[in-house]
């Protein structure tokens, strides 16, 4: 009898030892993981290759299911033992949750650049902006998740990008379509050859800005610029995914958030 008790005792911890973690115990025991350090550091697939990356890490980000409950958990802002390299500060459960989802949607550099920046003051020129403009309030962190969601759209989009021709953009402008933005390019060209747009940007009941920039088109996207040393992640990209002739709608996307624009031949 002891010895079928025996067998009995043993097959449960076997069971148990076998049973497969979810994933969201599995970030539960990885953001409150201890250790005889004071910080734990965490290495993300922007700073070592992926399979160099913690094999928990790993596991969370390559289930694109798990999305649902990181999205809800990069509100958290309970302090772990976890930091980035070169970066004192500790992270929030919130924190670490952001850098799996932006790993698991293989977030571009380019888009971090152009977007994610966006409204957050450069001191230093480094990740520390960044996290510093994140922990200031629960805005700023719900405007950086909102981002993520933005680029998970693109990323997980079935759309197809059309190339643009120069045909379709000479001599037409765009007008888009918002209840509190404007913006405004009237695309030509001017008597030297060179291809100018008439630009207007702000806010509508706001002030508005009226310069004249510059265009072109690269790789089939179309891009605007102040000028010719302006980097490409400071550009403003279009791309087109369809433009409705009978309604005059161009549908696309703008540095990688979902637009709509007013599309009218306008020749002067």
């Amino acid at each position: 009898m002891k010895l079928k008790n025996f067998f009995t005792l043993l097959l449960c911890i076997c069971f148990l030892a076998c049973k497969k973690q979810s994933d969201q115990e599995l970030f539960s025991e990885f953001v409150q993981r201890q250790s005889g350090a004071e910080y734990l550091v965490l290495q993300t697939a922007d700073s070592v290759p992926l399979e160099s990356l913690d094999k928990d890490y790993r596991e969370i980000i390559e289930h694109h299911e798990n999305e649902t409950f990181l999205f809800e958990k990069a509100e958290s802002e309970k302090v772990t033992r976890w930091c980035l390299p070169l970066l004192a500060c500790p992270l929030t459960e919130g924190d670490i949750a952001i850098c799996m989802l932006i790993d698991m949607y293989k977030m571009s550099d380019e888009y971090f650049e152009s977007v994610m920046y966006q409204n957050i003051e450069r001191k230093a020129n480094n990740a520390s902006d960044f996290w510093s403009y994140l922990h200031e309030s629960k805005e700023n962190r719900s405007e950086v998740i909102q981002k993520i969601w933005d680029w998970k759209a693109l990323y997980t989009s079935s759309e197809l990008l059309e190339p643009w021709t120069e045909e379709e953009v000479l001599n037409h402008s765009f007008e888009l379509i918002s209840k509190t933005d404007v913006e405004l390019f009237y695309f030509g060209k001017n008597s030297d050859g060179e291809l100018i747009a008439t630009c207007t940007y702000g806010k509508k009941d706001g002030f508005l800005a009226g310069p004249v920039e510059y265009w072109r088109i690269e790789g089939g996207y179309l891009y605007v610029y102040p000028d010719y040393i302006t980097s490409k992640a400071r550009q403003i990209r279009i791309a087109k995914v369809k433009i409705d002739k009978e309604s005059n709608i161009l549908y696309g996307y703008r540095n990688y958030k979902k637009v709509m624009y007013k599309y009218i031949f306008a020749n002067r």
